[in-house]
């Protein structure tokens, strides 16, 4: 993973669980809209057969890091019922405030009420970095350069001064 001070995009794609990603439980991948929308396809996820749910979590986090402080977040779940046809669903989350947004997803197994201990059906991953662009004007003012010449004629001494190859020598 690369990522670091001002590259947070390359936290896209880390897995909390380095044996599992999203994609080895949900087989048809979820997307993420800008609008905060996370679309997940009609499919059947991919679980022991004795499971009867799977979680899916949408996370918001908005951390400011320049300040290093986290400015807000949101969540949302949708528990898919195994035992009938999955048709498809949208999870929206609204984080407002400043920062980047680290957008997560979560998916979990379950066995009646417990969660499942195994690690092949536990799956965590940030799906997308947002980064906040707050519009940023530079004004620079341009400012005329005298050439050596204008500079001469401008300096309050009363010698004489006269331009050899770019340098200025005083008369004696």
């Amino acid at each position: 993973m690369e990522a670091g001070r001002n590259n947070h995009a390359g936290l896209k794609g880390y897995r909390f669980n380095p044996y599992t990603g999203i994609g080895d439980i949900l087989l048809l991948p979820p997307t993420f809209t800008r609008d905060g929308r996370l679309r997940i396809p009609a499919q059947q996820p991919h679980a022991p057969r004795n499971a009867v749910r799977v979680e899916v979590k949408l996370i918001g986090t908005r951390i400011d890091f320049l300040n290093r402080r986290v400015t807000g977040s949101d969540a949302a779940v949708l528990e898919i019922d195994l035992r009938k046809p999955f048709t498809g669903a949208d999870l929206t989350i609204d984080v407002p405030g400043t920062g980047t947004l680290l957008v997560t997803v979560q998916v979990r197994t379950f066995f009646d009420d417990a969660v499942s201990q195994n690690r092949k059906y536990t799956a965590a991953e940030i799906m997308a970095v947002v980064e906040d662009y707050s519009p940023v004007s530079i004004l620079m003012k341009a400012h005329q350069h005298k050439q050596l010449p204008q500079l001469l004629e401008d300096m309050p001494f009363e010698a004489e001064y006269s331009v050899i190859e770019g340098f200025t020598v005083k008369r004696e």
